[in-house]
């Protein structure tokens, strides 16, 4: 018998799905055993995938030529292939509408309370809540890892540039670059030159008077120079990303600020950063004795050093923090012990507590230094 003319509606609830007819009432009804049975089985007809539990649910009814009406358009894309004008999508549809505004009634088809229903779908929203945020975590931490990447590349990158346009220049211009207060005003004047003698008054403007004669001087006694104008433009893409490489250092302040705030308050952002990235997140962190957190970043030489017998580095990357490098040489391991010590606490604090204990983290490890360098002047 067909009945190609009618129509079912799929609805999902809390407590499982329902086929309803024209008259909102049930056909069948498919239970969830728990709550995160339930949630899995809502995912897979949100994203188009139909467990056979599902399927069986729904193919006697297709099979008869019922017009199944779905809210989902993936599940519709999903089923269309097979089934073809049996498949109807409304969103919202009637069933899902009626369902919706009448929790007492779809409790009575699972012999439940409105009360159960509302409570599972509170459990369900929490759930789905908890597994949204620790998926945009991860995925802020992915983002955090790869832009460190390219920090580090662009860095690397930079300084051989640099290594190569100071003996370049200094072949065209001898002494020039030296002349000038700082780089990257070199860079600056060089960017504008375009002429092969001489200079634009404009284009020197704002140059130290000292600087400016100097300037003058080797530029008078320079031969032409055919490579002037490649160089110019060399200068400026230097500028480009020194200009990229400071915007990105930037990035990573605010991404590991909101990521990680306590291993940040500690560490500070450029560190934290770092510590992150080679961990491999938060959470990896966390885990990591704070022994493992004071060499990280130096497993070659712990390596070596296991291999051969020789001391153990006294730490990693952490040298960078300025209570390690600014503290005497034979304090170093020391405070780079107190400190991986308390990196180590806030980013449990970070991972799993979600407490800022920044300012407390902050001031014990102040405390924990001065002891040390008080120790070692007495």
């Amino acid at each position: 018998m067909s009945h190609g003319s009618e129509k079912i509606y799929l609805v999902e609830t809390p407590l499982g799905f329902l086929l309803l007819d024209d008259r909102m009432e049930v056909f069948k009804v498919l239970h969830f055993e728990d709550v995160e049975r339930g949630r899995r089985l809502i995912k897979s007809l949100r994203a188009g995938k139909l467990d056979p539990e599902v399927m069986n649910f729904l193919q006697d009814y297709l099979k008869l030529g019922f017009k199944l009406v779905l809210e989902e358009l993936e599940l519709m894309h999903t089923l269309l292939s097979e089934w073809g004008e049996n498949i109807v999508f409304e969103a919202p549809s009637k069933g899902g509408r009626w369902a919706r505004d009448n929790p007492e009634k779809v409790a009575s088809f699972f012999s439940k309370l409105e009360g159960d229903v509302l409570k599972v779908a509170r459990e369900l929203a929490l759930k789905d809540a908890e597994e949204e945020v620790a998926r945009a975590s991860t995925d802020r931490e992915k983002a955090l890892i790869e832009a460190v990447k390219a920090y580090d590349t662009v860095t690397k990158s930079l300084n051989e540039l640099v290594e190569k346009f100071k003996d370049w220049g200094e072949l065209i211009w001898p002494g020039l670059l030296g002349s000038f207060k700082g780089f990257e005003e070199a860079l600056k004047f060089l960017a504008s030159y375009e002429e092969p003698t001489g200079f634009i008054v404009g284009q020197i403007a704002g140059l130290d008077p000292g600087v400016l004669k100097k300037v003058e001087l080797i530029l008078e006694r320079a031969e032409e120079a055919p490579s002037s104008t490649i160089i110019s433009n060399y200068a400026k893409t230097l500028l480009n990303l020194i200009e990229f490489r400071d915007s990105l250092a930037k990035h990573i302040e605010v991404l590991v600020g909101s990521i990680s705030p306590n291993v940040t308050a500690v560490a500070g952002p450029s560190l934290a950063a770092k510590l992150v990235a080679r961990a491999g997140g938060v959470l990896e962190l966390a885990k990591l004795s704070s022994s493992t957190i004071q060499v990280l970043g130096a497993e070659k030489a712990l390596f070596r050093a296991l291999k051969m017998g020789t001391r153990p580095p006294k730490h990693g990357i952490i040298f960078q923090h300025p209570l390690v490098h600014s503290s005497p040489r034979k304090l170093r391991g020391k405070v780079a012990r107190v400190l991986a010590s308390k990196i180590s606490l806030a980013a449990r604090m970070d991972a799993f507590r979600g407490e800022d204990l920044s300012e407390y983290l902050r001031r014990e490890l102040k405390i924990k230094v001065d002891e040390i360098r008080r120790g070692d002047r007495r």
